[in-house]
């Protein structure tokens, strides 16, 4: 059964997941160091492949809900959101569509508001 906060964590979820497709389209690999290094081809693949243990750690997380878990989940989407701020200036940095920002910001909204039930209620 749902309650409000796993609403909240499965909506951040979402955003994140929306977030990461996007992230390909705008080719985010180019603002981490160990893949900027290599080019876009191979930077790719590694990218969306690193992404296959990532989406089944939170589906697995999602199924077997840990306390932990859910803290660094919720923590990572607020800190994301200031790492696209930080990295909102650089010259390899292509988020700059609404749509884009929706994802991003969403991700953390609904990450902290979730954080906030999860902690406090």
């Amino acid at each position: 059964m749902l309650t409000n906060g796993n609403t909240f964590f499965l909506l951040m979820l979402s955003f994140f997941l929306c977030h990461e497709l996007d992230a390909i389209r705008h080719h985010e690999w180019r603002l981490f160091a160990f893949l900027n290094r290599l080019d876009d081809n191979t930077a790719y693949a590694v990218f969306a492949g690193l992404h296959i243990p990532l989406f089944s750690l939170f589906l697995w997380f999602v199924a077997n809900p840990a306390a932990w878990f859910t803290i660094a989940a919720d923590s990572f989407a607020v800190i994301h959101l200031g790492l696209h701020w930080w990295f909102r200036t650089d010259p390899r940095y292509e988020f700059q569509g609404f749509v884009s920002n929706l994802f991003i910001i969403g991700t953390a909204v609904a990450g902290a508001a979730h954080l906030l039930l999860y902690l406090f209620l």
